[in-house]
């Protein structure tokens, strides 16, 4: 008899734990939910944008070579600050940036696809400020640092079709790459913010790719508002292409959180 009555008091402790642990989630929920826009559910607080210690993939010794490569001195791994770039709010950017991405004669206008000129492109914490696109070359990797995410923020002038641009337009309709060919590609651990852009433009990142690319633990800030009040801004545009994975991206206001066009097929989404 005693020994039932210590399990039964066990059980009913236990279902104490979860509907109190229950309680929280739900609060926790609620609360994210009355600061969400109208109409949307479900969403949980993001308390920060990391932990602000160093970033491991920082911190690593730079040994490798390209696979394949026929430049020995090719360099792999770019921080963007030993180009140029300040990251400090004021400065603009633009430049030092596409530099350290275009460095080493890689596969860009009239290559239409390449694996031996890969290039991780690293942004270490600090706001960067732009005024026209970032091109991304073919198999590129945009990554920051995890633990204090960095921003790429517009400025009220910026000229372009997105912040980042995966696949840059040519007069009359061209492109650097065919859409279902342009693959490689990965963004990671950025805040991008279009606010400073009136309304009626701007776009956090033109994703014109196919396989074997992804976005990852990604902020974009755009103007608040709604397309009836001319509010035109998008977080990810992808006029077309051919697949691809999302995971962890959080669209503050804007028009449109992710358009997807013309033949963007394949695309995983992870909620």
């Amino acid at each position: 008899m005693a020994d039932s009555r210590v399990l039964t008091s066990l059980i009913a402790f236990s279902l104490l734990v979860l509907l109190m642990l229950s309680g929280f989630a739900t609060a926790e929920v609620d609360y994210a939910d009355k600061h969400a826009p109208a109409f949307t559910h479900g969403h949980e607080k993001r308390a920060n944008y990391g932990s602000g210690a160093p970033y491991w993939m920082s911190q690593i010794k730079r040994q490798g070579k390209v696979a394949y490569g026929a430049n020995s001195s090719y360099i792999l791994w770019r921080n963007v600050k030993d180009y140029g770039a300040k990251g400090d709010g004021i400065t603009d950017d633009t430049d030092a940036i596409n530099n350290a991405t275009a460095d080493g004669f890689r596969c860009g206008l009239g290559c239409d696809s390449s694996t031996t000129t890969p290039a991780i492109i690293y942004f270490p914490p600090g706001t960067y400020m732009v005024s026209a696109p970032l091109i991304m070359y073919y198999y590129t990797q945009f990554i920051g640092d995890a633990n204090d995410l960095p921003t790429l923020k517009a400025f009220a002038n910026f000229q372009g079709i997105g912040v980042l641009d995966s696949d840059k337009y040519l007069p009359f309709g061209f492109s650097w790459y065919t859409n279902q060919n342009n693959f490689y590609r990965q963004v990671r651990n950025f805040v991008i913010d279009i606010t400073n852009m009136p309304k009626g433009r701007g776009a956090c990142i033109h994703w014109q790719v196919a396989q074997a690319t992804s976005l990852q633990n990604i902020v974009m800030n755009m103007v608040k508002g709604t397309p009836g009040d001319g509010n035109a801004q998008q977080g990810i545009f992808m006029d077309n292409g051919s697949g691809g994975w999302m995971e962890d991206i959080i669209f503050n206001g804007g028009g449109i959180g992710f358009f997807s066009g013309y033949a963007s097929s394949r695309v995983t989404v992870r909620m």
